[in-house]
């Protein structure tokens, strides 16, 4: 037996962690909000089409942000595939476009590419397989149907984008990407932050964090031809002047002026098959179990900050055939780190995906 695995622990959502924070404004005089910007990158200036690479944890320290009219700024994942974090200490000025639309669609030994922080497509059919391969996130259903949350229905995830989740892939299309935009002053949208994904693909995440919110701008987290529905979630302090031309997504607004919360709860795997993984390695890790193994193996998980028991999903994803799902719940009552594993059995012979998030209780 061939057995290849890849635990993707790297990429790993809570995206069903639903996580309900109060945060209170205090205004004394002049309030302080903190972007979590340090201002290493300096000004973004963009006057013309641009892509940009992610650092690696995704997260752009701007003093400002300024992208033209007529302009569009797009970005090239990182390996660990982060959300887009556009932070700034000084005013965002957004005439043009952002987009975390998905990248790719599925070609010949290939997946489609999500936006960054979102989830790819399956892998179409392979010489001598009978199916297609299942698409990946945790808004994928069994079966390749369409994901959970298209046609109208409610979006995975949470409210509050936190986590930051993007879409879920499906058939060839990945889905939309994640992004969230801080400034410390203002943000004026008079164009657009698209994170769109495509047939059957769900839209992606669009979170909006500042003091002040102005123009008559467009917020997109749709999928175009089954109205799949990502997020959209405004903190901001005062909105009066805000007037956006369009919204498409699951749109929410509030005053939860914090950026990056301390402790949040947090998964990791640990060890698939008996291999140690580095839960910061900056790509997935491959493994190759030897011809003979038993396909019956473990998974190990680290969960911590829950305060209670982490219920979480650990899936399967073979490159050819249908996802397979195991539950495994981790006492985790207080903030210390707590683990646990589960028996998991490997299709033979393919390459496999592995993935956990938190369930639905």
């Amino acid at each position: 037996m061939n057995t290849h695995t890849s635990s993707s622990s790297s990429m790993l959502r809570m995206a069903l962690l639903a996580v309900l924070l109060n945060y209170t404004v205090i205004v004394t005089g002049q309030t302080v909000f903190d972007s979590g910007s340090n201002g290493s990158y300096g000004p973004m200036n963009i006057t013309a089409d641009t892509t940009l690479d992610l650092p690696p944890d995704g997260i752009f320290h701007c003093t400002s942000i300024n992208i033209a009219s007529n302009k569009t700024l797009t970005f090239k994942r990182n390996g660990r595939n982060t959300p887009v974090y556009l932070l700034a200490t000084g005013d965002v000025e957004i005439l043009g476009t952002i987009s975390c639309n998905l990248g790719t669609q599925a070609g010949a030994g290939r997946r489609g590419v999500a936006g960054p922080g979102g989830w790819d497509s399956g892998l179409p059919q392979q010489a001598g397989q009978p199916t297609r391969g299942a698409a990946l996130g945790p808004g994928v259903v069994p079966n390749f149907q369409i994901s959970m949350f298209s046609k109208g229905q409610n979006s995975y995830g949470n409210p509050l984008l936190i986590p930051l989740v993007g879409g879920s892939g499906f058939d060839d299309y990945g889905g939309g990407g994640a992004i969230l935009v801080s400034s410390a002053t203002r943000v004026n949208i008079r164009g657009a932050i698209v994170s769109d994904g495509l047939w059957g693909s769900t839209g992606g995440a669009i979170r909006i964090v500042a003091p002040i919110l102005t123009g008559t701008g467009t917020l997109s987290a749709n999928s175009y031809g089954r109205d799949a529905f990502g997020r959209i979630r405004i903190d901001v302090l005062n909105r009066t002047n805000w007037q956006p031309q369009t919204i498409w997504g699951a749109y929410s607004t509030g005053f939860n002026m914090i950026v990056f919360p301390p402790n949040l709860p947090k998964v990791e795997i640990m060890q698939v098959a008996g291999q140690v993984i580095d839960p910061n390695a900056s790509s997935p890790v491959n493994q190759v179990l030897p011809q003979g193994t038993n396909p019956q193996q473990t998974v190990r998980c680290r969960v911590s900050n829950f305060n209670g028991t982490a219920k979480l999903q650990v899936r399967l994803t073979p490159e050819n055939g249908d996802f397979i799902n195991y539950n495994l719940d981790i006492p985790n009552p207080g903030p210390e780190p707590a683990e646990g594993e589960v028996t998991v059995t490997f299709p033979v012979n393919l390459m496999t995906r592995v993935d956990a998030w938190t369930r639905e209780p």
